[in-house]
């Protein structure tokens, strides 16, 4: 009787104990499960964030250009307008090319290399020069080869630091020459990769903007005032000399091409004429 007892009290207290440690597991649990949530869950006053286009352009390295074509009826304004803003928004000019003039309409054509910070200030500005005819704009993300680049460039500077602990330690001169030429072509690469490295950096920091500036008497979409009796008598005097002098050249070329058989025939009539002069003599003499 006294061993049922005991052995009804040792599960009593067994039971207790298990009872105390599933209570003290429960809490635990439940803090637990908050925390996971809680990690998840999004924040209430996450500030200010970034606007979709900042957010996509952070961190990236893009390289912006343009083209613009202009009409212009004051072509030397425009012109002049084109190098004062490629000078007052911080850039300079790659190419400049101006031809025509006199009676032919003049031209002109622009490669400006403005500050990446002001590329759509300088963009609105060339605008105004004149009416755009044709517009154009381009953003070329080149980040990936941008750090691929960075990245090369970290891994040759660690292969030229070994080579250069290896050439410290070298027991011959054999190992020396060759480590020599393997540190000579690893410095070759490097240069040339930073070379490109800060071909990409002036890409990216300065924008490219091409500008083509074409004179017009009439800007597109316009009627060309009507000019008056006196301006319209002038030019069809003027025209009608304008004929006469093409007729002239026309007959000077002409008159050029047929030279060289002009020439010949006057060699073959003079042979002739000498022949007969010659003939005439010797009958002469005979009779």
């Amino acid at each position: 009787m006294r061993r049922r007892n005991m052995l009804l009290l040792a599960l009593a207290v067994l039971l207790a104990l298990v009872l105390v440690g599933c209570g003290a597991q429960a809490p635990a649990a439940a803090d637990g499960g908050g925390a996971l949530e809680e990690s998840y869950a999004p924040e209430a006053d996450g500030g200010e964030t970034a606007a979709p286009e900042e957010s996509v352009a952070a961190g990236r390295k893009l390289v912006y250009s343009a083209e613009l074509e202009l009409e212009t009826l004051d072509f030397a304004g425009a012109e002049s307008g084109v190098r004062a803003l490629v000078a007052e928004m911080g850039g300079y000019l790659e190419e400049a090319r101006v031809e025509g003039g006199g009676e032919e309409a003049r031209r002109a054509d622009f490669t400006a290399r403005v500050p990446a910070a002001r590329f759509d200030e300088a963009l609105e500005k060339f605008s105004a020069l004149g009416q755009t005819v044709y517009r154009t704009e381009r953003a070329d993300d080149i980040t990936d080869a941008y750090y691929d680049l960075e990245a090369e460039l970290e891994a040759l500077r660690v292969q030229q630091e070994r080579l250069l602990d290896l050439m410290e330690r070298a027991q011959s001169v054999e190992d020396l020459i060759t480590l020599e030429q393997e540190l000579t072509a690893v410095r070759a690469r490097i240069n040339e990769r930073t070379a490109q490295q800060r071909q990409y950096d002036g890409l990216v920091d300065y924008a490219t903007i091409r500008v083509e500036l074409n004179e017009v008497s009439a800007l597109s979409g316009e009627a060309a005032p009507a000019a008056g009796f006196g301006a319209r008598l002038w030019q069809t005097f003027t025209g009608a000399w304008g004929g006469v002098g093409r007729w002239l050249q026309s007959v000077a070329l002409a008159l050029a091409a047929a030279a060289p058989f002009l020439v010949v025939l006057c060699g073959f009539a003079a042979l002739a004429a000498g022949i007969a002069l010659g003939a005439t003599r010797f009958l002469k003499r005979k009779r």
